[in-house]
């Protein structure tokens, strides 16, 4: 058997598990865990984005009105 009927006969996901089967359980889990995390660190900093750009609205508009008080008086 020659490399290339090697290749055909595994996917490119089995050749990188090792075996077949028993090795590839181990590695879907890794991709799943790697896969969830990055997508909650990515829920987390948008959240984390989104909760600081209306801190930072609602300080502006904290300022201007305190502005506008000083104006007054």
């Amino acid at each position: 058997t020659s490399i290339h009927s090697l290749m055909l006969e595994y996917s490119p996901r089995q050749l990188l598990c090792g075996t077949p089967n028993i090795g590839c359980v181990s590695y879907d889990y890794t991709a799943v865990l790697l896969m969830s995390w990055g997508v909650f660190m990515l829920r987390l900093f948008f959240t984390g984005l989104a909760s600081f750009s209306m801190v930072t609205k609602k300080w502006c508009e904290v300022q201007r009105l305190e502005k506008e008080k000083r104006r007054r008086l």
